[in-house]
């Protein structure tokens, strides 16, 4: 998916791999990879958002979307989160919604 930031018009790509998308074994270790894409040419890894970032011991992603310029995926077992990139380039959960 690729994602504009409003504030800062920075934009960003994001692959997420669901449970659907991965093996049997891998199913509970999903995550989802944000890439910097200000130069086409030169695209940065800024953050991987896993279970070890979310502090829970499995995550297991079934989608994600952007939705009025906020990050959204939700997990199978926890419900679903908000993500926020910040001016800096930090990436930070800024909602989570139990299930």
């Amino acid at each position: 998916m690729k994602y504009k930031d409003a504030q800062t018009n920075f934009e960003y790509l994001l692959r997420v791999y669901t449970a659907d998308g991965v093996n049997q074994e891998q199913r509970h270790n999903t995550y989802m990879e944000i890439f910097s894409i200000r130069d086409p040419y030169d695209v940065q890894i800024m953050k991987v958002i896993d279970r070890t970032y979310c502090h829970v011991s499995t995550l297991s992603i079934i989608d994600a979307k952007v939705y009025l310029g906020d990050i959204f995926f939700l997990d199978y077992f926890h419900g679903l989160y908000r993500l926020d990139i910040l001016a800096n380039n930090d990436v930070l959960i800024t909602g989570r919604y139990a299930k």
